[in-house]
């Protein structure tokens, strides 16, 4: 019995993706506004939105101690980054949006986040705005991926995973995808989505052809090599504009003829993901040319890194305050430099950098975590709103070489060691006759070989001054 309506369901499947199949290769069936299905004229434009890597759901873990406003500035930051990509697809009166897989972070789907999506995606079809989507390794999938698909309102269409399927959402516009069949997927999908665009091609059609793909390309941003395909390969394709997703950062791979782009997520999520996040907006020309194509920023929230050199400051000794002046003024300029409508929180980490006295400071520790706080306090008046979530101190003494060199305790002994080891002589062959059991080790040996070819003498030095600040 189960079986048998695991087949009804099945066919209801078929049918309805049939029946969605031909509303949106017919443009003129979507009960949309007139404006939407007329044709292009010379100089009339098709906008498109390409967007990627959505990820709602996905949790922030890193961030659970942080100030309540902040924390919920932070946790409605997907929501309102998805609320803006769809203001900008109505306010632009684009023809259809392009979601190039990861709506949510996982595939079990929570209600909220599923209710959020079709709410905004209602809004598009309210406005007769199409949008087409391929799942990637964070989608959901089997009765999960079922489930959602029959949810969607009939301006939606997720392209299958079997083989690509193309869809016509507005005239002379055809887009190819295909979705992956679950979370690892190790096909050429590029391949077949190219094969489906030469089979258009030869049909004498002069459609502009879109590519919609999950995929890394050429190893890019050390993602999951999921659906792996070349840079050279997508640009000798028949297609005008791969819209790819996958890789979180926004890149134009290939500006010419054909664009290849990654749109990057709407909005970041940790320190991995720093600066605007946002989506692209594309213009098809009367010629079914590619006009332009232009990044905006979604997020309202943006996680940035930056370093500050207190070394040059610090040649007599800097106080607590002066460092925290100095913090203050580097903070306040780059909120400054981030000063768009768009923007309301900066997410901080601050590396201080430089030859510096502050690791003399006693309970260097419980220093860093005051300044932290005391900043804090400060930067709430500010827009955007800056938060430092963290301070790491990279900074080092400062050091005479030359004197320490002359003593004759173990942190001269010490040095005297290592000034031998940054030599081409005895110690340094001494060295490695010791690491000589490791190198031989097969698992292990390429490794180190190329670690202390390539990094050696950085490695001795940092071992000296580690040593140096333990002891001293």
């Amino acid at each position: 019995m189960q079986e048998k309506q695991r087949k009804a369901n099945s066919g209801d499947r078929e049918c309805r993706t049939a029946d969605r199949t031909r509303l949106l290769t017919n443009p003129s069936a979507i009960s949309i506004p007139s404006k939407a299905s007329s044709p292009a004229s010379k100089t009339s434009q098709t906008l498109f939105i390409h967007s990627s890597d959505i990820h709602i759901g996905s949790p922030f873990l890193s961030c659970s101690s942080l100030q309540e406003r902040h924390y919920n500035a932070l946790k409605s930051a997907p929501y309102t980054a998805l609320r803006r990509l769809i203001n900008k697809a109505i306010d632009l009166e684009a023809k259809f949006i392009l979601i190039a897989g990861d709506i949510f972070d996982c595939g079990n789907i929570s209600l909220s986040s599923k209710t959020l999506f079709l709410q905004e995606i209602e809004r598009l079809d309210a406005n007769g705005i199409s949008c087409l989507i391929v799942f990637g390794n964070h989608d959901p999938e089997g009765d999960n991926r079922e489930n959602f698909i029959s949810s969607l309102p009939s301006n939606c269409y997720v392209f299958g995973h079997n083989e690509p399927e193309t869809v016509e959402p507005y005239k002379g516009v055809k887009v190819i995808g295909i979705s992956y069949k679950g979370r690892e997927e190790f096909r050429d999908l590029a391949k077949e989505i190219s094969k489906t665009a030469i089979s258009s091609q030869s049909k004498g059609t002069k459609d502009f052809l879109i590519g919609l793909l999950h995929t890394n390309c050429d190893g890019l941003g050390g993602n999951k090599n999921y659906a792996r395909t070349t840079l050279a390969f997508l640009k000798d394709t028949p297609i005008d504009y791969w819209a790819i997703g996958h890789v979180h950062k926004h890149i134009i791979l290939n500006e010419s003829e054909p664009l290849i782009a990654y749109s990057g997520m709407p909005q970041g999520r940790d320190f991995q993901e720093t600066g605007p996040r946002g989506a692209l907006m594309a213009a098809i020309n009367g010629d079914n040319r590619l006009d332009s194509v232009k990044f905006f920023i979604t997020s309202p929230v943006i996680w940035l890194d930056f370093d500050i050199n207190i070394g040059a400051r610090d040649k007599e000794g800097l106080s607590e305050e002066n460092i925290r002046d100095i913090v203050i003024k580097e903070i306040k300029r780059v909120s400054l430099s981030y000063k768009k409508p768009e923007i309301t929180h900066i997410m901080l980490r601050l590396n201080l950098k430089g030859q510096s006295r502050l690791k003399r400071i006693n309970y260097i520790e419980d220093f860093l975590f005051d300044l932290r706080e005391s900043l804090n306090y400060m930067l709430s008046s500010l827009s955007p709103i800056c938060y430092l979530i963290e301070i790491i101190d990279n900074t080092y003494i400062p050091i005479d070489h030359e004197e320490i060199l002359k003593r004759d305790d173990i942190i001269g002994t010490i040095y005297r060691v290592a000034e031998g080891l940054l030599k081409d002589g005895k110690d340094r062959k001494d060295l490695f006759n010791a690491l000589e059991p490791i190198l031989k080790r097969k698992e292990t040996s390429y490794i180190i070989k190329e670690l202390i070819d390539n990094e050696g003498d950085t490695l001795i030095k940092e071992a000296r001054e580690f040593l140096f600040e333990l002891l001293e």
